[in-house]
């Protein structure tokens, strides 16, 4: 008689059942996609509040000129599209765009993740270049909440493995 062998980690975590019931995969799945949603919004409104606050100040305005004359520069260079512009005025609107773009099926164009790991690594993205950086307070907020979607995705990643990536990625909204 052969003495029983010892399961590696990986064995063990491979017998371990990988699907959970449907009523529990909801309690576990919602959750975490409404926390997201909630990220999304939070980054939006950090990006809009954003935009206003790094144009504050600004001399951007149009003004007509007799000739053509380059009386439109400060306008010109508060609008150029280098990647450094961009990240300084638009990089939170622009991640919070597409952040909501995953949960709302109009604008669900690109799918950034599909997975409960992708989502762990994208809401972990989204809190650190989309919230903490900017507009003070209301970005620290918004990144605790990108923060605890994350973590709630990566609990979603360890619960349910076999969770098909479209019921991850469909969006709550119609």
């Amino acid at each position: 008689r052969a003495a029983p062998s010892a399961l590696s980690w990986t064995e063990s975590w491979a017998k371990f059942p990988s699907a959970l019931p449907r009523e529990l995969r909801v309690m576990v799945n919602l959750p975490a996609q409404s926390f997201g949603f909630a990220a999304a919004v939070a980054t939006l409104l950090v990006g809009v509040v954003h935009v206003f606050n790094s144009f504050r100040g600004s001399t951007a305005s149009l003004r007509l000129s007799k000739g053509i004359d380059e009386t439109n520069e400060s306008f010109a260079e508060a609008f150029l599209l280098t990647p450094y512009q961009i990240a300084k005025h638009w990089q939170p609107l622009l991640l919070g765009l597409i952040a909501l773009g995953q949960h709302v099926r109009v604008v669900h164009v690109w799918r950034i993740y599909s997975n409960w790991l992708q989502a762990t690594l994208w809401y972990l993205f989204l809190a650190f270049f989309g919230c903490l950086g900017f507009t003070g307070d209301l970005g620290i907020v918004a990144g605790l909440i990108c923060l605890v979607a994350s973590f709630l995705a990566l609990c979603n990643a360890c619960l349910d493995r076999s969770a098909h990536p479209s019921a991850l990625t469909e969006p709550l909204f119609a």
